[in-house]
């Protein structure tokens, strides 16, 4: 009950900072955080790259993750949504650029 009301509040206070397609999480964090820390939250959570042996690659964000002022190079065992077969994918920091955002 107390979460409902509190994803009700979540959802109304924030219409404009999120879609449906993020996770709890995300919500939960663009809600709370500065729109400066927020959209610096995405964008480097955007840069992490998980990358399946198949060559699929998926940013963290895209997965409903997020990595925010983080470092290492971790990796998970994890279904590739294109190979389907479940592998360890590497994950790694791509910078984007400014002109790729453009």
């Amino acid at each position: 009950m107390i979460l409902t009301n509190f994803q009700n509040r979540l959802r109304i206070g924030t219409l404009k900072r999120y879609n449906e397609s993020m996770s709890f999480i995300q919500k939960l964090l663009l809600a709370v955080l500065p729109g400066a820390s927020a959209k610096s939250m995405e964008a480097e959570s955007r840069e992490w790259i998980y990358t399946c042996p198949c060559g699929h690659t998926c940013s963290v964000w895209d997965l409903g993750g997020v990595r925010w002022k983080a470092a290492g190079t971790p990796g998970r065992v994890m279904k590739c949504p294109r190979c389907g077969k479940i592998t360890w994918q590497t994950l790694s920091r791509t910078p984007i650029s400014a002109d790729s955002l453009a």
